[in-house]
């Protein structure tokens, strides 16, 4: 499918989530497993990870459930299967950070959600696609119909807004 004309992203993902669990299946022989990363493929899209739509979204949805198999058998092929809710994950990091480092570390990720969100959309968009999905310029060029230095440009903009929301308040020494 390419071009999406006016359709939605439930549209899309409603249209192509069969395909996407037997696609998945096949990847990861488990069906109960697949059926979790199919779903975690709709909360990515759901969580605003994609907001201006790929000319080509069905294999975006394709790629996004490519790297969630891929992080899913690197995490178990280590030992390293973890599934904790954020409240577990606040309760790990209490315990094995300091109060203060952990509120700092809070802090850090409040800045950088507030610098994401300042952000034009294509800039965004792009750093999510390079930084959190592991994607490479030249693939985020293919994907959203730029070349690769149109991409580094917006790369660039999104990195100096997360640099200059993660440089310590003024007063505050660097950890």
């Amino acid at each position: 499918m390419t071009g999406s004309g006016s359709r939605t992203w439930p549209e899309i993902f409603s249209e192509q989530r069969p395909g996407l669990l037997r696609f998945l299946l096949q990847k990861l022989g488990n069906r109960e497993l697949a059926e979790d990363l199919t779903q975690d493929v709709w909360v990515r899209i759901a969580r605003g990870g994609c907001t201006i739509m790929p000319d080509n979204p069905a294999k975006y949805l394709y790629r996004i459930a490519t790297n969630l198999a891929i992080d899913h058998l690197r995490r178990t092929r280590h030992g390293i299967e973890v599934q904790a809710d954020d409240t577990q994950t606040e309760n790990i990091v209490a315990e094995t950070v300091s109060p203060e480092d952990a509120t700092i570390q809070r802090d850090q990720i409040e800045r950088l959600r507030a610098a994401l969100d300042t952000l034009p959309p294509r800039s965004r968009e792009i750093f999510i696609l390079a930084k959190f999905e592991g994607l490479s310029y030249h693939k985020i060029g293919g994907m959203l119909g730029m070349t690769r230095h149109m991409v580094m440009n917006h790369m660039m903009t999104a990195l100096t807004a997360v640099e200059d929301a993660l440089e310590p308040p003024s007063g505050e020494p660097e950890k």
